[in-house]
């Protein structure tokens, strides 16, 4: 097992994607594994980048953030700038996950890349993929 770090949104004592509020969303439970519902998730290789992109990101309108490391299966693609707005609609991440791998697609088509990247932003700074994410326990960012 690899061990990474994820940000997650705590709202009504659930652990929840960071941003994404549709049916994206993604539920986190301490200790089972979770896999995305489209593409990939997004998590740190090392603490210091997650809690430099938490100091910076605000805050949500419901709930808080915060850090868990955890343990994934694989880790790749170190990211400087890539994620997913909270304003996106299903579809849009859909086109998102679908212009990363085309294995996403289905049978979607982009007709508009140009309108895709625009509203593709704020990606957590050096972030890297995985594809199943397990949360071990809850660690304070580091300063």
């Amino acid at each position: 097992m690899l061990r990474a770090y994820k940000i997650v949104r705590v709202y009504k004592k659930k652990y929840l994607s960071m941003f994404i509020t549709n049916e994206y969303a993604l539920e986190y439970k301490i200790g089972e594994w979770t896999e995305p519902k489209i593409g990939y998730i997004f998590v740190f290789k090392k603490l210091k980048p997650a809690s430099d992109f938490l100091r910076n990101v605000g805050r949500p309108k419901k709930g808080h953030f915060v850090i868990f490391e955890a343990e994934v299966k694989t880790l790749w693609g170190r990211f400087g700038d890539a994620s997913i707005s909270s304003c996106l609609t299903g579809y849009a991440i859909h086109e998102f996950w679908c212009m990363q791998d085309p294995k996403f697609c289905g049978n979607l088509k982009i007709r508009d890349y140009e309108r895709v990247h625009r509203n593709i932003t704020a990606r957590p700074f050096n972030s890297y993929y995985t594809n199943k994410i397990k949360l071990v326990r809850r660690v304070d960012p580091v300063i």
